[in-house]
């Protein structure tokens, strides 16, 4: 009978989803009464410092106008029985913006009440339920303000079980305005949402990822000489048959053995994806000793160093080469103009990112990455041509200033449902 019961539920689930997604539209828009004045009040959840990028120009956009009013909102993770906000560095970034509220959710045991702060949109930092306390649950959340979200990452897979892992079934049912890096993740989106976006109680937008806003001019050709490399290893340890593997347990002793044999010629900047070592400890691969043991071997004064910072384009603009396993980072170190040795292969990726990829150097065991290494230390780089093409016609395919773009589309919305904000 609980079979019956559960196979029942997950049939129906997606229906029961969508009426309460239309039930949340309609109570918000009753609230919001036309012609409500005022400026456009918008919350940014902030969780981990990795993540901002993704809506950093669309906050910045809106600081600059008068018709927004911008809260951002350092939301904890649980650690043990403690609440930390790995955000907490950022907080003298969002001083420097005076017109910024800045607060954090928790604070001397209380959770803020969101609905008191009277937001007409909340993004959100990330996609996944048990990311959120439960006074944040993306249902309570969207029963105060239509959620927005900008992915974390731009989306260079076709599998459809890869594309369901940054857009949550989760997120999907409680999301009001998606806005997608391209049209394969559009595409996706709208294969569950279809009935919920023809009522127009979704809205997917294409309009630019507002991490290639910065996107500058590559460098001039690096001649021989010290070279510094940007090794971002994946953080899972089993392939399978739609994720990719983390090649960090292959190479973690032989490059570091590389630095230290050739002092002055090779520095390493290790920026390990912000789970991996959580991760590995979690699933028995690596103890928190052995994790430990291991990032002591990182010292400046070796050569090589772990990437901190918490804004990852430091360790792009320091860096040389990136090393990487299938990242999300890959794209965007792509934009750089500098060479990308990639250690996975070409399965899953889409028709639109083959071109990018193919201009990679392409190595899955040591001697070729160390081959790699060694002759891009030398300044030869055959596959620089190659790449800044391909990376002139990515570019063109690319909406330009996606942050202003998706502040006037939410502009739009509020005039669109009678609120029209302060005059600029």
């Amino acid at each position: 009978m609980k079979n019956v019961k559960l196979r029942l539920y997950q049939r129906f689930e997606p229906a029961i989803r969508s009426l309460r997604a239309v039930q949340y539209h309609l109570a918000h828009r009753l609230r919001a009464l036309p012609g409500t004045e005022g400026a456009v009040h918008v919350i940014f959840l902030v969780q981990r410092p990795e993540i901002w990028n993704s809506v950093r120009t669309v906050f910045e956009a809106m600081v600059s106008d008068p018709r927004f009013r911008v809260t951002a909102a350092l939301l904890p993770e649980k650690h043990g029985e403690d609440w930390t906000y790995a955000a907490a560095g950022m907080e003298p970034y969002f001083r420097g913006y005076p017109a910024v509220k800045l607060l954090r959710l928790y604070d001397g045991g209380r959770w803020t009440d969101i609905a008191a702060l009277t937001p007409d949109y909340i993004f959100l930092a990330r996609p996944y339920r048990n990311e959120y306390p439960a006074a944040y649950a993306l249902e309570r959340l969207a029963d105060i303000a239509p959620l927005c979200y900008v992915p974390y990452g731009y989306s260079i897979l076709r599998d459809d079980r890869m594309q369901a892992i940054v857009y949550d079934a989760y997120l999907l049912y409680h999301v009001r305005y998606l806005f997608a890096p391209n049209e394969n993740a559009a595409a996706f989106c709208r294969r569950h949402l279809r009935l919920l976006e023809t009522l127009g109680v979704r809205k997917i937008q294409t309009l630019g990822y507002p991490r290639f806003d910065g996107a500058t001019e590559p460098p001039a050709q690096r001649t021989a000489g010290p070279m510094t490399v940007l090794w971002t290893p994946r953080w899972t340890t089993e392939r399978e048959a739609f994720n990719k593997q983390s090649g960090f347990f292959d190479y973690k002793d032989a490059i570091l053995r590389l630095v230290a044999a050739h002092p002055g010629d090779f520095r390493l900047l290790l920026r390990p994806h912000p789970q991996m070592f959580s991760h590995f400890e979690a699933v028995g691969a690596m103890t928190g000793e052995e994790a430990a043991v291991f990032r002591a071997r990182f010292a400046p004064e070796s050569g090589a160093e772990l990437d901190r910072a918490a804004d990852y384009r430091r360790g792009f603009d320091a860096a040389d080469v990136l090393l990487s396993d299938y990242s999300s980072l890959l794209i965007e170190f792509f934009l750089t103009g500098k060479p990308v040795i990639y250690c996975d292969d070409e399965e899953m990726i889409s028709e639109e990112c083959r071109p990018v990829f193919r201009s990679f150097y392409h190595a899955r065991t040591w001697p070729e990455i160390e081959g790699l290494l060694h002759m891009l230390r030398r300044g030869d780089d055959p596959l620089r041509a190659d790449r800044l093409r391909a990376r002139a016609d990515f570019l063109r395919g690319q909406p330009k200033n996606a942050g202003k773009a998706i502040a006037a589309f939410l502009l739009s919305e509020e005039e669109r449902h009678g609120k029209g904000g302060t005059s600029a």
